[in-house]
C-alpha cells in the first residue's frame, strides 16, 4: 500500500471511531475533596433558579434514575423536609452538533485501494444533564456531575428509560467520593 493511500484508509478510520465514540455516555464530576460525604444520608430535590424547563415526563424520569442511583448508596430521599442532609438538584441542555460520517475507501481484487470515498454529515442533538449536590448548612455546592449523549428522537419511554438508568448509573458509579488519605 502507497503511503498516500495508507494516510486515507487510516483517516477514514479514525473518522469512523470518532463517530463511534460519539454516541457514548460521557461523564465527568468534580466535588470539594475536603468534603465528608458519610455525613449525608438523606436528600431532597429542589429546583435551580432560572434552569430551562423540561418536560415533566422527562424530568419525572430523570428523578426516578437518580432515586434509583442514590438509594442504592444508601441515601433516603425525604419529601418537604429541611431536615433533609443534602439537596439534589438536576438541569438539562440541549446542543446541536454536526457529526461527520464516512464511507468508501475500501479495496478490491488482492490488494488495499483507495476507491471511492464519501463523506456526509448530519445534525444530532447532544443532551447533558448537570447534577448538583449542595450542603444546605455551609449553603455550598459539595458535588457535580454530569453526562452528556446523543438524544434519539425515536426511542419507546422504555428504551429511554432504560438508557437513563444506565447513564445515571455511569455518572454516580463512584459517587459518593472516598476522602483521600494524606
Amino acid at each position: 500500500m502507497s503511503p498516500r493511500s495508507y494516510a486515507h484508509a487510516a483517516g477514514a478510520l479514525l473518522l469512523a471511531l470518532a463517530a463511534g465514540l460519539a454516541s457514548a455516555t460521557t461523564v465527568r464530576t468534580n466535588f470539594l475533596p475536603e468534603t465528608d460525604f458519610s455525613g449525608y444520608r438523606t436528600y431532597r430535590w429542589v429546583v435551580v433558579e432560572n434552569a430551562p424547563p423540561i418536560d415533566s415526563i422527562t424530568n419525572e424520569q430523570i428523578k426516578r434514575a437518580i432515586d434509583k442511583q442514590l438509594a442504592a448508596k444508601g441515601w433516603t430521599k425525604v419529601e418537604g423536609s429541611d431536615d433533609a442532609d443534602a439537596y439534589v438538584a438536576c438541569q438539562v441542555a440541549i446542543e446541536r452538533r454536526e457529526e461527520l460520517h464516512v464511507y468508501g475507501g475500501y479495496g478490491y481484487g488482492w490488494r488495499w485501494g483507495t476507491g471511492p470515498s464519501s463523506v456526509m454529515t448530519t445534525t444530532i442533538d447532544i443532551g447533558t444533564l448537570t447534577l448538583d449536590i449542595y450542603d444546605p448548612k455551609l449553603k455550598t455546592m459539595v458535588w457535580r456531575g454530569t453526562a452528556s449523549d446523543s438524544l434519539r428522537s425515536k426511542t419507546t419511554p422504555e428504551k429511554r428509560e432504560k438508557r437513563l438508568d444506565k447513564a445515571m448509573g455511569k455518572l454516580l458509579a463512584k459517587f459518593p467520593p472516598q476522602k483521600s488519605a494524606k
